[in-house]
């Protein structure tokens, strides 16, 4: 992805978290299986946002992942920028190799936020 986005600085700050399988928001404990969710903002200028997420879009689809939820919005006012976004997954939302990858062009300031989280993994054995 990083490639495809050619992001002009060095990513934000990233966040994961661990949350529990299975359709909750609740951290899960060390014990129990659980989602990785991780999300950083890539530094893209406005006028190219767009195009970013584009390309990433592109380079998903060609890995193989099924993109859906595209949009694309013009600018709102003359001192806006047009928006995208989309949702790319791989296998079936349930699956062991199911995950998801969301981009969204539409964060404030010159950012491209990008979330990934990966299927239900067990704890390692301690």
């Amino acid at each position: 992805m990083r490639d495809a986005a050619a992001p002009q600085g060095e990513p934000g700050i990233p966040t994961t978290w661990f949350v529990k399988c299975r359709g909750t928001v609740t951290t899960a404990q060390p014990q129990e299986p659980y989602v990785l969710n991780f999300s950083a903002l890539l530094d893209v200028p406005p006028a190219q946002r767009v195009g970013v997420v584009r390309r990433v879009r592109d380079a998903l689809g060609a890995r193989g992942l099924t993109i859906s939820q595209y949009q694309e919005s013009p600018p709102k006012s003359a001192t806006d920028v047009p928006t995208a976004s989309f949702r790319a997954d791989h296998g079936t939302e349930g699956s062991a190799d199911h995950y998801t990858v969301l981009l969204d062009s539409g964060y404030p300031g010159t950012a491209v936020s990008v979330a990934v989280s990966t299927p239900c993994l067990a704890p390692t054995a301690a």
